[in-house]
């Protein structure tokens, strides 16, 4: 070949290869910034919307208009990002409230609906982390422009929340401030800032407070006290329309361990009894779970509570949840609490799946769970909007999108809004075709993995084959079989103790066959089959030599294997 067709071919090759380069970079992108998702987990659910992209993972706000869109704010990069979603699962506005101070973090964001004389507002809260956590606020209308703010509430704040109440002609939130030692109301009047409710209130070694606002305007608080000894308290008390401030009452009391987190604890109300959300995370590395607990009093007459465990168990997956947390009460008080809870379930030791859930509370017990969503990665710091009048609900949660980056994510019960987003379009079908082809990438590391029981049977025969090459052509069958024993025994070790079980072993058989010699019969049962395909051709076709006979063997037992044990491909 001359010169110039070499560097012709030369040229070609590059030119495949930048072209193959770009491609991929531009499936990437697209597997990142498509969001896909299937059909939701659960029919009382929408599929999900993606209204925005927040930097920080901590809850979103929301709250609904009277036209029954939902309002959204997040911590974004610049600032705290907003969007307006209607009722048809369409996004209406978005924009960024810049920080009080540019090199600020802004964490934290909490949003509530104001009404005013003829046109609605909405209230921005959200911390900035420089020097001094500082809460700061914002007011926007409802199309997104500034009426008040960016300004500065107070600073050193440990602990806020909005306090809301929900309905018709519903009493206006508050906006509930916690420091170190003593915790501030404020009022939210129309169209401007915060305005002090009543004198602040003195509460040492304060850790966390919540609040929601009853049918009345009566405002009801659960605060956390938490010394460094790790003993916590946590106590209910009121504060009526004029301010003035009810006795506290202590509702529980625990410790914490020094391997524990306390999540910070969350109050609901329904017509007669107040409920108090927490859980315990175990922060070990291997072994860490978070169980959730909840206490259940009436309003008449609060009283410490026996703390209750919150099990989930939902269908969708068939197996209990390992961990429960980030409890959202839905706002207000109404006639049974919906809530909102992330769950993390174990469907195999190597691939855990976590689901954002639903469920109603009524008289003091939980209901049956509802999945809103269901992923491979984290879905975090679900938050529930109910609609003006009480008839659909909101859920908005965080997605992981690539580091440091989270979709804010929306679903409905509403059926406009289902009917909507439940169809599916192109961008779905790209959606899916991405998707499974970044599921075949994450699978094909598995391959490599087969090496280390592929190599040294391969080695053995190679080398037999080698140095002994007429008695391995007269008699293959010793030496194949040896490489056969080598290969099962490494298989076997290494499946064990890197994968543990397979999808099957430890969703479709019962529980009492999850574990015990049933698992670890599994890869002599794959050894089986591939020797019995092995000893079916090798009648027909009998081999010339211990590589042909332990290749075909290797061949059938490795595909099954990575078949069987991959869970991105049966699971």
């Amino acid at each position: 070949m001359s010169s110039t067709g070499h560097r012709l071919r030369e040229a070609l090759l590059w030119s495949v290869e930048i072209v193959v380069l770009l491609v991929a970079f531009a499936l990437l992108h697209l597997a990142r910034n498509l969001h896909f998702h299937t059909q939701p987990p659960s029919p009382q659910w929408s599929r999900h919307l993606t209204a925005g992209l927040g930097s920080m993972n901590t809850p979103p706000g929301a709250d609904t208009m009277l036209d029954e869109s939902l309002f959204l704010g997040w911590a974004a990069d610049q600032g705290t990002g907003y969007a307006r979603v209607t009722p048809l699962g369409q996004i209406e506005l978005t924009g960024t409230v810049p920080p009080l101070t540019p090199e600020a973090k802004v964490r934290s964001v909490s949003l509530a609906r104001i009404p005013l004389t003829k046109e609605e507002a909405v209230d921005l809260f959200w911390i900035e982390t420089l020097r001094t956590p500082t809460l700061v606020g914002a007011g926007l209308d409802g199309a997104g422009g500034v009426v008040w703010g960016p300004r500065p509430v107070l600073d050193g704040v440990r602990s806020y929340a909005l306090a809301r109440s929900r309905g018709p002609g519903a009493p206006p939130p508050r906006l509930v401030v916690g420091r170190d030692d003593e915790i501030r109301v404020y009022q939210l009047p129309a169209g401007a800032p915060p305005a002090p409710a009543g004198p602040a209130l003195r509460w040492p070694e304060l850790y966390y407070v919540d609040g929601q606002v009853d049918r009345s305007g009566q405002l009801h608080l659960v605060v956390t006290g938490k010394n460094e000894t790790g003993s916590v308290t946590l106590s209910y008390l009121t504060q009526g329309a004029d301010g003035a401030w009810g006795e506290p009452v202590t509702v529980a009391q625990f410790r914490v361990s020094d391997r524990q987190t306390l999540r910070c604890p969350r109050l609901g109300l329904d017509l007669e009894r107040a409920h108090v959300f927490y859980s315990l995370e175990d922060t070990r590395p291997v072994t860490g779970k978070a169980v959730m607990y909840y206490l259940s009093f009436p309003l008449e007459a609060p009283a410490p509570a026996q703390p209750q465990k919150l099990a989930l168990f939902t269908d969708l997956l068939g197996a209990p949840s390992e961990t429960v947390n980030d409890a959202c009460p839905s706002p207000g008080q109404a006639d049974s609490l919906e809530l909102a809870v992330t769950s993390i379930v174990g469907r195999t030791r190597l691939r855990r799946y976590q689901e954002v859930v639903t469920l109603r509370f009524e008289g003091g017990a939980a209901g049956p769970p509802a999945a809103a969503c269901c992923t491979r990665g984290a879905s975090l710091s679900p938050i529930l909007a109910p609609t003006p009048d009480g008839s659909d609900q909101y859920l908005a949660w965080l997605d992981t999108a690539g580091f440091r980056n989270y979709r804010v994510t929306v679903a409905s019960t509403s059926e406009a809004f289902s009917r909507q987003l439940n169809r599916m379009t192109a961008r779905d079908w790209l959606g899916a075709f991405l998707d499974t082809l970044v599921n075949l990438g994450l699978a094909l590391p598995l391959t490599f993995v087969a090496c280390f029981w592929l190599t040294v049977p391969f080695v053995v025969v190679g080398a037999g084959h080698f140095f002994a090459l007429g008695w391995a052509e007269r008699r293959p069958w010793p030496l194949a079989l040896f490489a056969i024993g080598l290969h099962v025994l490494g298989k076997g070790y290494y499946v064990h103790r890197s994968f543990y079980g397979s999808p099957l072993t430890t969703v479709a058989m019962p529980v009492w066959m999850k574990s015990g010699p049933v698992v670890y019969l599994i890869p002599l049962a794959l050894a089986a089959v591939a020797g019995f395909n092995l000893w079916r051709y090798s009648r027909l076709h009998p081999p010339r030599s211990p590589i042909g006979a332990y290749g075909r063997f290797a061949a059938v037992d490795t595909a099954l294997t990575l078949v069987l044990y991959s869970p991105f491909i049966l699971t």
